[in-house]
């Protein structure tokens, strides 16, 4: 199992993370932290370095329902998405908090990071780059999560008793 998933598109540079800035939006996202490695190399030990920004990616939401899981989960926010220009492009990767939460022993803190991810998917597939193998695991994770929640709604309605049969709740 790869630790990030990614892509690779043309154009400029700040281009590439605006369109990222916005595809992350677009599922939830927030940018909470900005590091310019290019400029912080440059500052503090006097070295050049190719464009290479790594963006915070926080999901309020989801990141709240991770933190009341896992109080120590935070060691492992926000989610951290590269752009770097690379010989063929601009190249956008993200983490895959799956990956990274695995080091964790807690079921439901898993099923919340697979709903982080898709949605990371998304962001990255909705980039564009012509990378199938992305748009195809983004789909199929989409497709897991329906029959996942499908799956949940049959067992509440199992749980739910036949008319009649509920001693809590017979006639008028």
């Amino acid at each position: 199992m790869s630790y990030y998933f990614s892509t690779t598109i043309q154009g400029d540079f700040a281009d590439a993370v605006q369109r990222t800035r916005e595809a992350l939006r677009n599922e939830g996202f927030g940018v909470i932290s900005e590091i310019d490695i290019q400029k912080a190399l440059r500052d503090k030990i006097g070295v050049e370095f190719r464009p290479y920004l790594i963006l915070g990616a926080c999901n309020p939401a989801l990141a709240h329902e991770a933190l009341l899981l896992e109080d120590k989960v935070g060691t492992m926010l926000p989610c951290n998405v590269v752009v770097q220009k690379i010989d063929s492009g601009i190249e956008v990767a993200a983490i895959d908090p799956v990956s990274s939460m695995q080091a964790i022993q807690n079921e439901r803190l898993s099923d919340t990071a697979a709903g982080v991810a898709e949605n990371l998917k998304r962001a990255i597939a909705s980039l564009g780059g012509g990378d199938a193998a992305l748009k195809q695991a983004a789909k199929d994770e989409r497709q897991a999560e329906i029959e996942r929640r499908a799956g949940e709604s049959r067992h509440e309605l199992d749980a739910i008793p036949p008319l009649g049969t509920d001693p809590l709740h017979e006639g008028p």
